[in-house]
């Protein structure tokens, strides 16, 4: 049986507005499992972001825990940390605002080697970046270019490689397709699950998009106002959705078909309808909701 990789236990952050308390994330509970990829969802301000950057130890935890190999990150030493911080990448949402303008790609993809020392000489270091660009579809010549000279697929593909040049176990993907053309998305979603394949990497993948997030992951967890209202299997998510707001999220997914598009219902979610006190229950083997 798969061994869960990473585990969050009460996960909670909790942001200050002057004297106001803003619960970005309220006690969250979910594992990722190693070498498998959990979608988390929700709309914008769900706090699916916050979630994935307390994860990757660059955002703030305020309550809870969250276990890394069955470590918490929370009191890792030094040494510790920065093993971590090698272990846990991340790629961004914007593929121009999240590389170095001023940087080649060549001094992008390989901060990461010169940070943890990963290549003995220019040469090797040199040898790692061209394997990297080769993995993620892009030319040797790419090198010696600036970021602004490639399109936003090219710049997310140099995203990719740079979060790999560490040789990570683990990849917090923060809406990394919403930003780019409908013809790229799944190029790039291609190219993460060739990667994950051929290296063994377990993926956090993070988006409000349902249909692609089916299509690459393994769980589906659903996030609303900072809580878990539904978690389970991909295809139980997808086609048996128990939670209104779950439900709410599969309407707005287009058909490819136009009849079928006209003919949907439209389904509004009662805001007011969620009960702070709720639980989540299991309401079918592995397939969690929020109580009503």
């Amino acid at each position: 049986m798969t061994e869960p990789l990473l585990t969050m236990n009460d996960l909670s952050v909790t942001f200050y507005k002057g004297r106001q308390a803003i619960k970005a994330v309220d006690q969250i509970n979910f594992t990722i499992n190693a070498g498998t990829t959990v979608g988390l969802v929700g709309e914008s301000g769900s706090g699916k972001t916050t979630t994935g950057r307390a994860i990757a130890g660059i955002g703030p935890i305020s309550g809870g825990d969250v276990l890394f190999g069955g470590q918490s990150i929370r009191h890792f030493s030094h040494a510790a940390r920065k093993g971590f911080r090698r272990q846990v990448q991340m790629v961004f949402q914007d593929p121009f605002e999240s590389l170095n303008p001023r940087q080649k790609v060549v001094d992008i993809i390989a901060e990461g080697i010169d940070n943890f020392h990963l290549a003995t000489s220019r040469e090797a270091r040199l040898a790692q970046v061209l394997r990297l660009l080769t993995q993620v579809g892009l030319p040797a010549d790419a090198i010696n270019r600036f970021p602004h000279e490639f399109s936003g697929g090219q710049r997310q593909r140099i995203g990719i490689a740079r979060a790999l040049a560490v040789q990570p176990k683990f990849l917090v993907l923060d809406e990394p397709i919403s930003a780019l053309d409908v013809s790229i998305q799944a190029q790039i979603v291609n190219l993460l699950r060739q990667i994950q394949y051929e290296q063994h990497l377990t993926y956090l993948f993070i988006a409000h998009d349902l249909s692609m997030v089916h299509y690459i992951s393994d769980k589906i967890v659903v996030m609303y106002q900072g809580r878990i209202v539904e978690a389970g299997d991909t295809d139980a998510i997808y086609h048996h959705p128990l939670h209104p707001y779950t439900q709410t999220l599969l309407s707005s997914v287009p058909q490819a078909d136009p009849m079928l598009e006209q003919q949907k219902p439209v389904l509004h979610f009662d805001r007011q309808a969620l009960d702070p006190t709720a639980s989540l229950v299991e309401a079918a083997p592995a397939h969690w909701v929020l109580a009503q």
